[in-house]
């Protein structure tokens, strides 16, 4: 796995077994429907907190090592794990199916 800055081609390379993580938000689930503070770059102006990283990806009995306040790790696990998040951690990644994107499509903001 690798956060990154600069995602496009290294992912586009990557292929689909692997996981590189946007740290600027357009590609991330998360990441992407954060507040945007300031504009900037399209698609690289919502920087996503390493917290969100390492609630995701990193071992639970290593938060003490991350670079992240373990507070603040623990409290994105919780917002992980609430019903509005795996609802859309489900849409971003479950097999997009034609069920799927019926589901995506009603889903979506107007």
């Amino acid at each position: 796995m690798r956060a990154g800055v600069a995602i496009g081609l290294v992912g586009a390379a990557a292929g689909p077994d692997v996981t590189v993580v946007d740290r600027l938000g357009l590609g991330h689930a998360y990441g992407a429907r954060l507040r945007l503070d300031a504009r900037g770059r399209p698609g690289h102006e919502k920087p996503l907190p390493i917290s969100w990283v390492v609630a995701q990806f990193g071992d639970p009995r290593a938060d003490a090592q991350m670079p992240a306040p373990p507070g603040a790790i623990r409290a994105v696990r919780r917002a992980i794990d609430c019903d509005a998040t795996r609802a859309l951690r489900a849409a971003t990644t479950a097999p997009l199916t034609p069920r799927r994107v019926l589901s995506n499509v009603r889903a979506a903001p107007c």
